[in-house]
């Protein structure tokens, strides 16, 4: 455990950059979206709202699983389920993967 708070503050801090952008980089990516992958904004919009709904389905839970997990393991399954949900964008070939 970090014990350290400079230590927590500069995880705090990357943490807090990856979210942010992983929240801006579909926005960013729109016009290459919309090319490639041949699907209208609406469809776009779509696919930002599904990226949030996690987080307003979750909140509340989230909160019990962490009292249940702990702390650490909460945090790192978030992380894991972030890192899989960039990477099957990033890599996905098809709109409907």
């Amino acid at each position: 455990m970090l014990t350290n708070r400079w230590s927590v503050l500069a995880l705090l801090f990357v943490v807090r950059i990856a979210m942010g952008f992983q929240f801006q980089a579909v926005p960013a990516m729109a016009p290459l979206f919309l090319n490639d992958f041949a699907v209208s904004v609406a469809e776009l919009g779509l696919l930002i709202g599904l990226y949030h709904a996690p987080g307003i389905a979750f909140a509340l839970p989230g909160g019990a699983l962490g009292r249940f997990l702990g702390d650490r393991r909460t945090v790192l399954l978030g992380l894991a389920l972030m890192t899989t949900g960039g990477l099957v964008t990033a890599f996905g070939e098809t709109w409907n993967l």
